[in-house]
């Protein structure tokens, strides 16, 4: 069995399927494990990976409602905020990359973060 067989997926209204659930969620980590910038890049299950930067601005209203909020491993409270990767470091400074935010009051943002910080990952079907 191909390991993307074992995921179910949700689907945006711009037609994208995430995976219905964040990489490294079990029974101790109900919002998913943390990852570095690295390690997400190469954790999305084959024929999956990090949505990019364009892809989570088109979606990030869906997503806000969607995502649980595990915070991060740099801080934040749980079920308040969740810090997620994209799978871009473009036009940043070097040893930072692109993460996006989303708040249980409906906000959201899209910014910059050290690489070595730990965020959750979703990951988009490819």
């Amino acid at each position: 069995m191909n390991i993307i067989e074992s995921f179910d997926f949700i689907t945006a209204p711009s037609g994208r399927k995430y995976l219905n659930k964040n990489l490294g969620t079990d029974c101790s980590n109900p919002n998913g494990k943390f990852y570095t910038f690295d390690d997400a890049v190469s954790a999305c299950p084959k024929g999956t990976r990090l949505p990019t930067w364009d892809e989570i601005e088109e979606d990030i209203d869906w997503l806000t409602k969607k995502l649980p909020l595990g915070a991060s491993a740099h801080g934040g409270t749980v079920g308040i905020i969740g810090y997620y990767w994209t799978g871009e470091d473009r036009n940043v400074v070097s040893g930072w990359a692109i993460f996006y935010a989303v708040e249980r009051d409906g906000r959201h943002l899209i910014n910059v973060m050290e690489k070595n910080s730990g965020n959750l990952v979703r990951c988009v079907v490819l």
